[in-house]
């Protein structure tokens, strides 16, 4: 089983956002956030908590940062 589950392919980010640590990203409002693999966002382990992709960068972004353009 996977540790965690396929989202959505496309969001956009709507604040800014600074890392607290080395699996957080930063991020300015209104990038685009997709998942340079699979190209889908999926959730974490942590609640609250996303995996995507952003300027060829991965890393968590808070869930409730950003807003899905598009489905699955």
């Amino acid at each position: 089983m996977n540790d965690f589950s396929i989202r959505q392919t496309r969001a956009v980010t709507l604040y800014p956002c600074t890392a607290d640590n080395d699996s957080e990203l930063s991020f300015h409002s209104n990038e685009i956030v997709t998942d340079g693999e699979s190209n889908k966002i999926r959730t974490s382990r942590e609640s609250g908590w996303l995996i995507g992709t952003i300027n060829g960068k991965t890393g968590l972004i808070p869930e409730n940062y950003i807003h899905f353009t598009s489905g699955v």
